[in-house]
């Protein structure tokens, strides 16, 4: 992977959690990029790793067969519940099920959900928040990796 292409996907991951609304222009954020000096490669190439590290690791896993046991998930406490909206609640478990998210993940996610103002969280905000998380996750695997590489090779 080209250290350029891991550049943009940290200045994605920054637009992201800086970003303050519940939805974005993906011609600005594009605008954004090509102002920082990144190619048009670069930029798909970044969303192609992305797309691969949050969605198709946890697709790609065969579904469960009913006589297997079902992963434990976190029951909400009564304010969790006050706040997040079954809606919201379900992609959480539909994420869990399919095993894009670990239960430590999930956990963050509430967490997360809980810690934003508002009376309740849906399930776009979830999905945002969940999205967001994983993204973190695969960052800091990335950095690690760089240093891990960087100290071999000096």
């Amino acid at each position: 992977m080209n250290t350029r292409v891991m550049d943009v996907v940290g200045f994605i991951g920054q637009y992201f959690s800086e970003y303050e609304e519940d939805s974005f222009e993906q011609d600005e954020l594009n605008d954004a990029l090509v102002d920082q000096g990144f190619s048009t490669g670069e930029i798909k190439e970044a969303f192609r790793w992305i797309e691969e590290k949050t969605l198709a690791e946890g697709l790609s896993k065969k579904p469960m067969l009913e006589t297997q046991l079902s992963p434990s998930l976190r029951v909400l406490s009564k304010i969790e519940a006050m706040r997040i909206t079954p809606e919201a609640h379900g992609v959480l478990i539909g994420l869990h099920g399919r095993g894009v998210i670990d239960q430590l993940i999930v956990d963050e996610i509430i967490d997360r959900a809980m810690a934003l103002s508002g009376p309740e969280v849906g399930p776009r905000t979830i999905r945002r928040i969940a999205a967001l998380t994983v993204f973190v996750r695969m960052q800091n695997e990335w950095r690690e990796w760089l240093q891990l590489n960087t100290t071999v090779l000096q």
